[in-house]
């Protein structure tokens, strides 16, 4: 009787070992795919940190380009109101020009009827 109560007991304790030891397995199968899940998802953050890198080069580029693009405009507003000024100096002057014109012309006229009236012997 006691020898097949250790019997039993063995088969047990061999099945119970049959058991932990497919636990064990399935536990190992899935702490490496959990494992390889978890370096996927740092390969995934480092190519998402790249990215984001380059992207926040990229938005540096737009930063400066669109700095010196501004510069350009002010550059070319500058020159604009020089040049609008310039315009407006020069019709002041052709204004002042035609005045003068006009007065001599004036003067040359009555030269002219002065002299149509004047004999000369």
């Amino acid at each position: 009787v006691v020898a097949g109560e250790v019997r039993n007991l063995a088969n047990r304790s061999a099945q119970a070992a049959r058991e932990i030891k497919d636990l064990v397995e399935d536990a190992n199968l899935k702490a490496n795919d959990g494992k390889k899940i978890s370096d996927e998802m740092i390969n995934g953050y480092k190519e998402l940190n790249t990215h984001i890198t380059e992207t926040i080069h990229i938005i540096e580029d737009v930063s400066k380009a669109s700095k010196e693009q501004m510069t350009g405009i002010e550059q070319i507003n500058d020159a604009v109101t020089m040049l609008d000024r310039v315009t407006q100096e020069n019709a002041s002057e052709a204004n002042q020009v035609k005045t003068i014109a006009d007065e001599v012309s004036v003067m040359a006229n009555e030269l002219v009827n002065d002299a149509k009236n004047k004999k000369f012997n």
